[in-house]
């Protein structure tokens, strides 16, 4: 029996071992012993892209990249496998994306929210799927630029990079096109935009031809500028001068709002009766420059004669300089008997010279 004791240790042993070398197997080669289901997706680039990457959905590890093969008119099928009960609808989007800034990739997909569920073995096509972006390319036009960074910047650009770019394609697609639209918007306007370089020119050249002209007058800005600070002070006091002002104005007004109604009322009613008889108004405007030239012609030589008109009697009312700037005439009396309105206002005996004027000495 004690022979046996080596074997049985022995046995023991390499089962251990055995047991240990398949759990590290299926460790590092990431084997899965679930029920998985089988699928592909057609792309134009699949640079990058290993086989047993990652296949993930959400963020989520769901399945392995299982085969890449070739397919004509430069194009490559991707097959990969997901857990069972994972479902992928119809209208979901496969995209190959950057794991890190050394260049490997996984499989990204992205549910659709209306498809129905696939079956197993399904392909979606061409333009259910995205492409990675080349990065390569782009350090590679980089280099003299990544060559004056710091190593520690490099890094912090290339995972800028990566950051941004990762499922963001179609919106950078879609910033390619729009430029490639406004590129060719501005090639169909050259003679346009050349007018408009060509006219920009000339105002320049006036511009420069008047420099001396425009240094004046900002010279000249900067002194009143200058003069208005040093007499800051005064500026203030007539604001404030002029805010006390349109107090006492208000004032004014709001204690004489009674006689300033009553003088506009006035003049309305004196707009009337100027309206109302313009013939007669006119014949006094006509006629008094040759009532009053002889007066003016005894005046002008002198002050010991003056001349002071009091009063004039248009459509029966009589209007005077002195107060009492209307005095009514008696009814049914006509317009052009004037004098005796004068007559009544100022109290002249019957048989007076009635005259629209009246002059001392």
């Amino acid at each position: 029996m004690n022979a046996t004791h080596p074997l049985l240790k022995f046995a023991v042993f390499t089962a251990v071992c055995l047991a240990f070398t398949a759990w590290l197997v299926v460790m590092i080669g990431n084997i899965s012993f679930e029920s998985r289901q089988t699928y592909a997706a057609d792309f134009d680039d699949v640079q990058g892209l290993l086989v047993n990457d990652d296949v993930k959905i959400s963020g989520v590890t769901v399945g392995k990249v299982r085969d890449i093969e070739h397919l004509p008119r430069g194009r490559a099928r991707v097959e990969f496998s997901v857990r069972e009960g994972v479902d992928l609808p119809e209208d979901s989007t496969v995209t190959i994306r950057w794991r890190n800034v050394m260049g490997l990739r996984f499989l990204y997909v992205e549910p659709g929210a209306q498809g129905q569920v696939v079956a197993a073995g399904h392909v979606f096509p061409l333009d259910q799927t995205r492409s990675p972006a080349d990065l390569g390319s782009l350090l590679q036009r980089l280099g003299p630029f990544m060559q004056s960074l710091a190593p520690e910047l490099q890094n912090e650009l290339l995972h800028g990079l990566s950051e941004g770019l990762v499922g963001n394609e179609e919106e950078i697609r879609s910033l390619i096109s729009q430029g490639a639209d406004l590129t060719a918007a501005i090639a169909s306007r050259d003679a346009e935009i050349d007018s408009l370089l060509r006219n920009s020119a000339t105002v320049l050249d006036a511009y420069a031809s008047r420099e001396q002209d425009l240094r004046g007058l900002l010279d000249s800005f900067a002194e009143v500028s200058s003069t208005l600070a040093e007499r800051n002070d005064e500026l203030e006091r007539a604001i404030v001068a002029i805010a006390d002002g349109q107090e006492e104005l208000e004032h004014f007004v709001d204690t004489n709002r009674a006689d300033i109604e009553g003088t506009v009322d006035a003049l309305e009613d004196l707009t009337n009766v100027l309206a109302s008889d313009r013939e007669g108004f006119e014949t006094i405007l006509e006629t008094s420059p040759r009532g009053v030239l002889g007066y003016h012609l005894i005046s002008r030589t002198g002050q010991w004669f003056n001349i002071r008109a009091v009063g004039a009697s248009v459509a029966d009312q009589v209007v005077a300089t002195e107060r009492g700037a209307a005095y009514p005439r008696e009814g049914g009396r006509s317009s052009r008997s004037s004098p005796s309105a004068l007559d009544d206002f100022f109290g002249s005996p019957p048989g007076a010279d009635r005259t629209g004027g009246g002059g001392d000495g």
